[in-house]
């Protein structure tokens, strides 16, 4: 299993099925990555930082951190996810697993926050329940949104 110090501090955020609505219309699955891939510019149109990939039953304790579909998802490594979109997105949206609490900021092209979302638990993951995962959607933003953070 991962033990990584700051996933075992920190694990802040596990994304699963993030959806940028308009950059390509599709849901992002992750499942084309590879356990413990550095995750940066594999999805076109968005490009990662600080952001691992886990393996249910190899890297991710499934029991405690279910995937919301699949068997990979993605966490923080070293510091905090952020998104950037190569062009501004109308909506974002996806699931989280935290143990600690969350906070999704959304900007816009101008680094001007736009949205912001506080987790209402300080941890939901479960050991055992199938649906820990949180959902988070921002939509409708005009001018689009640039990129999205989890400080």
């Amino acid at each position: 299993m991962y033990t990584s110090k700051s996933f075992l501090v920190a694990v802040v955020l596990v994304l699963l099925g993030a959806v940028p609505d308009r950059l390509s219309g599709a849901v992002i699955d992750f499942e084309s990555l590879g356990d413990l891939e550095s995750v940066t510019g594999q999805f076109p149109g968005l490009t990662f930082s600080s952001t691992i990939s886990l393996t249910a039953g190899i890297s991710l304790n499934e029991v405690d951190f279910p995937p919301h579909s699949g068997v990979v998802v993605v966490s923080d490594d070293g510091g905090p996810i952020q998104i950037v979109f190569a062009s501004p997105v109308l909506s974002f949206s996806g699931y989280f697993t935290y143990v600690v609490p969350l906070t999704v900021e959304a900007f816009d092209a101008s680094d001007t926050p736009v949205a912001l979302a506080l987790s209402l638990f300080a941890a939901n993951a479960c050991a055992g329940r199938k649906y820990s995962t949180a959902y988070w959607g921002y939509a409708e933003r005009p001018a689009g949104l640039g990129h999205t953070a989890e400080p």
